[in-house]
């Protein structure tokens, strides 16, 4: 019911954003890395999953434990600070301190990575987890469908596998699937840093639950493949800008999606091969614990193995880039300029 009840308030609240988004002029101008993004688009696409979440959770009235509610204020912190920068674009310095400082207040409320045993160093393990996953899904976020996909394929897995994080990952998961109803090709309105900021914490602070649960391994795998596509952008972006002379946060159409994409694909191609993929590694992931020590080795060097693979591919199909995007930044907690795209991370 919780799921259901996330996919009908998420979509009814997103409707209602993007009413109110074209009301008030609040859209996201064109981006010039994202030859798809022409004309302007609606950007409080975050807000309404979040209140879709919320709208599911009270319809439902899911009981949650005291312990699981403990994410939920630094993830409205991160909304707000999302919001704050779709609506006037923050500049990088502050929103990286800000970033930290939300993620040091989930940690100060009991949120670790319990996998060394050492308290402080589990702890300071979470705290660059969640700033590295919040920026993961924020640059991902440049194909009309894919990060709202995304999200809801790991936030279901989650809730899938701890019990403990259900009702809050399915409300969320089923919020992310009806805003997808008006983000998928072509989109109507985007998600923007309210939205990647608020689903990246979501996806780097629940799966850490698995970790009390689960041995070390396979828990770090487990943890790992919620926001595994996410994950696999950022280290792509970095190593292709870097390997090409770039400022890892700099501006470039080295995105995943957009090379896809220039290979031929559509976007709802990209879509729902970016989805599948992430299924894919999630539902493997669920069946680790049962597994023997061989085949969680098989698990640990086919994903990686698979992804070299794939980046690989990637590599052979560029994107002719759109003038002025060489002026563009992203990356981790970098701000693009005035005018910028509701989606932030190209």
């Amino acid at each position: 019911m919780t799921l259901i009840a996330g996919i009908l308030a998420g979509a009814a609240a997103t409707w209602w954003m993007r009413g109110i988004a074209r009301r008030f002029g609040w859209m996201a101008a064109p981006n010039p890395i994202v030859p798809q993004h022409r004309v302007p688009t609606a950007h409080l696409g975050g807000l309404g999953i979040a209140l879709g979440s919320a709208a599911a959770l009270a319809a439902v009235r899911a009981p949650i434990p005291v312990r699981a509610l403990a994410p939920l204020a630094p993830a409205v912190g991160y909304l707000s600070l999302g919001l704050a920068d779709d609506l006037r674009p923050l500049r990088a310095g502050p929103k990286l301190v800000s970033q930290v400082v939300l993620a040091v207040l989930a940690v100060a409320l009991g949120l670790t990575a319990r996998v060394t045993g050492n308290a402080i160093l589990d702890r300071a393990i979470a705290l660059l987890w969640i700033v590295w996953v919040v920026n993961a899904v924020n640059v991902t976020d440049v194909c009309d469908g894919l990060a709202g996909g995304l999200a809801a394929v790991g936030l279901f897995y989650v809730g899938a596998i701890a019990p403990s994080e259900r009702p809050v990952a399915w409300a969320v998961a089923g919020a992310c699937a009806g805003f997808v109803v008006f983000n998928r090709p072509p989109a109507s309105i985007f998600m923007g840093d309210a939205g990647s900021l608020f689903l990246g914490f979501l996806l780097a602070a629940l799966p850490l639950r698995i970790l009390d649960q689960v041995a070390p391994w396979p828990g770090v795998g487990m943890v790992l493949a919620a926001p595994a596509t996410f994950v696999f952008e950022a280290v792509f972006l970095i190593a292709v800008r870097t390997r090409r002379g770039l400022r890892f946060w700099s501006g470039s159409p080295d995105h995943f999606s957009l090379r896809m994409q220039a290979a031929g694909m559509s976007k709802w191609r990209t879509d729902l091969l970016a989805w599948s993929g992430a299924a894919a590694v999630c539902a493997t992931a669920a069946c680790l614990p049962g597994w023997p020590t061989a085949g969680r080795a098989a698990f640990a060097l086919i994903v990686p193995g698979a992804a070299w693979i794939f980046a690989g591919w990637l590599l052979r199909h560029e994107v002719t880039p759109s003038p002025g995007s060489d002026r563009a930044q992203d990356g981790v907690a970098i701000a693009a300029p005035a005018g910028k795209s509701g989606r932030p991370s190209a």
